[in-house]
């Protein structure tokens, strides 16, 4: 495969100066409405409150003993401002939407990146297919859709350094790299891999060279902020607390295993036969090309049709594979890859080779190393990051076979069967939310104001609304067991070790050592009662957890309030207000 010479831009299709901008327009509108849709008091606001405690000043590591913060680092300047001049209000709402800022922009990007070799239509599937799919559903800056971004912009601008020599293309390539493994560690396998492709793959010295230098200086910068901001001892404290609280998780071969099953299992079901006759039409031999291209344009739309016609009306357990945007892409993108190969060899066409080159190792390794440190249900598609640049080089595949051997507007139907039906799948599931048609109302105010949601979470939130301004006075601090997400409904200093914290046994011992350490004990402690219940009571969770040990002798007995079991340091009572938050229906 030649990688070394520019490459001549594949012919445009006809109206090529109205589908790129009329399809992103229409994207970012869906956009920002996808972005108001579904609400948790975990995963989705865990990672807001994770900024909003490094916009408070504290440090990741000496302060939040969590390296999954690192992937909540680039919201923290907008989170400061919002802060500063809104508060808590909206706050989530307004996190999505920086983060939709930030994937069009790093989309715009790998747009430029690989329209150096690619006509609009290809690469903007490819751009979209690579940065529109997010685990959990949840477009949000964190330690999942970091990786999304930052391995998406690696594969654009390594393909771009790769077909036009330039050593700014692959330095931007390498850096991208680097910020994805500092986002979340369990992408460092599959950067390795793709750096190795790189510089494998790079028939120029400046291209090879300028993937070391990018990847180089931006892991120097890292290093030496870790040295002289926390420190080593800080990283070695966290990476022993992170061992010793997950100690009780399965072991990585095991999750591996786990969901290896889980995945077979889901796509063997009956509802994805359709997509996989199509990929199986696709590689027949004697199938004319613009046959083949309409074929495989077809396994995504088939594959979102099996998604709706199975989506159940609530979340349950054991929910269908492919109604996440993550794991629609786990789905699709092997059935599309053989048809994609056998094209593309037969066919001799460069781009695409070479795209498949790139990409297909990351695929392969990144999606075990995810597999293997994650304990999340392979549904949720938290494995998904490391495969989208491929998904999105067999987007741009099919686009361009359309092109090339179908009629005008072959390539732009391709264009919208394949973001379609991305567009389609994505809001069937927003983490603990169903789709759409099921919610019930959104927020009315707070730090989920805006968001539809269900008639549970709308509960939940008015709970929390009047209960953390009842208790929590200005310039208190306040800690939160097993309710990260109730971080978010003040401006109250986080005292604790980790924002995440939950029933960890005696791990839980390092939360109190971190107390004792820096004096920061909490004016307010609220728990959550699932914790207790698990445990068979209060004096029962306090015998095996250190944490609540040390809240019982040291704050007294707690109080229900607001279904939170709450605990004050100088052991006050607070009443929630008379008036009910707004919104909210009126208490009993």
């Amino acid at each position: 495969m030649s990688t070394g010479a520019p490459t001549r831009r594949a012919p445009r299709p006809a109206g090529r100066g109205v589908l790129v901008p009329l399809v992103t327009v229409v994207l970012a509108v869906l956009a920002v409405w996808r972005a108001s849709v579904g609400a948790d008091l975990s995963d989705g606001t865990h990672v807001v409150a994770l900024a909003m405690r490094m916009a408070q000043g504290d440090a990741v590591l000496a302060d939040e003993m969590n390296v999954q913060a690192f992937g909540s680092l680039p919201a923290v300047p907008f989170v400061w401002l919002w802060l500063q001049l809104v508060g808590v209000e909206g706050i989530v709402l307004a996190s999505r939407l920086f983060y939709l800022v930030l994937a069009f922009g790093v989309g715009a990007l790998c747009y430029r990146a690989l329209r150096v070799a690619l006509p609009p239509g290809a690469a903007l599937t490819a751009a979209v297919l690579m940065l529109g799919p997010v685990p959990y559903g949840l477009l949000v800056t964190s330690y999942n859709t970091m990786p999304v971004l930052t391995l998406g912009l690696a594969a654009c601008a390594g393909f771009a350094a790769l077909v036009t020599g330039s050593p700014r293309w692959s330095a931007t390539s390498g850096a991208a790299l680097a910020v994805a493994v500092l986002s979340h560690p369990a992408s460092l396998p599959a950067c390795a891999v793709m750096a190795l492709t790189l510089l494998v793959l790079a028939r120029r010295r400046p291209v090879r060279l300028g993937v070391l230098a990018g990847g180089g200086a931006v892991s120097l910068l890292i290093v030496l902020l870790l040295v002289v901001g926390p420190g080593l001892t800080a990283l070695s404290d966290t990476l022993a607390y992170t061992a010793e609280y997950q100690a009780g998780r399965r072991p990585p071969l095991e999750r591996l295993r786990e969901a290896t099953l889980r995945y077979l299992d889901g796509v063997r079901s009956w509802r994805f036969t359709p997509a996989a006759a199509l990929a199986a039409l696709a590689v027949l031999p004697r199938l004319p090309d613009g046959w083949r291209a309409a074929a495989a344009a077809g396994v995504p739309v088939a594959a979102a049709a099996a998604a709706w016609a199975v989506v159940p009306s609530t979340i349950v357990p054991g929910e269908p594979l492919g109604l996440h945007s993550g794991a629609f892409v786990l789905v699709v993108t092997p059935l599309l890859w053989l048809p994609v190969a056998v094209w593309a060899h037969r066919r001799r066409v460069r781009e695409v080779r070479t795209l498949l080159a790139l990409t297909t190792p990351l695929a392969v390794v990144g999606v075990v190393s995810f597999s293997m440190l994650s304990s999340a249900h392979v549904q949720w598609g938290v494995a998904a990051p490391p495969v989208q640049p491929l998904f999105g080089a067999l987007g741009a595949a099919v686009v361009l076979g359309a092109a090339r051997h179908g009629r005008p507007w072959a390539a732009g139907l391709a264009v919208v069967a394949l973001v379609g039906s991305l567009v389609a799948v994505h809001p069937l599931r927003t983490f603990h939310n169903a789709d759409p048609r099921q919610l019930v109302g959104r927020v009315a105010a707070g730090p989920l104001a805006g968001l539809l949601t269900d008639a549970d979470l709308l509960e939940a939130d008015c709970r929390l609304r009047a209960l953390v301004p009842a208790w929590v006075g200005a310039g208190e601090s306040v800690f939160f067991y097993a309710r990260p997400g109730g971080y978010a409904y003040s401006t109250a200093r986080m005292d604790t070790n980790i924002v995440w914290l939950s029933d960890f046994g005696e791990a839980n011992a390092w939360t109190v050592d971190w107390w004792e350490r820096t004096g920061r004990w909490p004016d307010v402690a609220v728990v959550h009662p699932g914790a207790v219940q698990r445990a068979g009571g209060w004096e029962a969770l306090a015998s095996q957890d250190p944490v609540v040990a040390a809240l019982d002798e040291g704050y007294g007995p707690p109080r229900e309030r607001e279904g939170y079991l709450v605990l004050r340091r100088d052991g006050s009572d607070r009443q929630a207000p008379a008036v009910p938050p707004e919104g909210c229906p009126p208490g009993p």
